[in-house]
């Protein structure tokens, strides 16, 4: 089974269960796969805030929540910076939203941008 499959059958599962200290409605979006890394946020984010579960992204708008599972946890996070800027790469997560998800390191994350 590919991890964008166990992702939507996990995602269906919880459903409306509390995530990163919010209820989520069950998104609309599709389940999508990027790669992803993690850094040590510290400095200035270019939205100026920092989001407690944080992420980077190039192109989506500043306080979009990011609905991310990988190997069997999931955690809503908020889009607060720009990045990453290895193109490679469509996702920076922040130091909680990366220990939240039990990552490290670069790999495959599964995601759905919430409504």
């Amino acid at each position: 089974m590919s991890l964008a499959a166990a992702s939507v059958m996990m995602l269906a599962r919880i459903g409306g269960a509390l995530l990163g200290a919010q209820a989520v409605p069950p998104p609309a979006e599709p389940v999508q796969e990027a790669t992803a890394s993690f850094y040590f946020d510290g400095g200035q984010t270019a939205s100026g805030f920092h989001a407690f579960y944080g992420v980077a992204n190039r192109t989506l708008a500043f306080g979009t929540r990011v609905l991310f599972a990988y190997r069997g946890r999931t955690v809503t996070a908020t889009v607060d910076d720009r990045g990453p800027f290895v193109y490679s790469r469509l996702f920076d997560l922040n130091q909680n939203t990366a220990g939240a998800l039990g990552f490290s390191g670069v790999d495959t994350v599964a995601y759905r941008v919430l409504p």
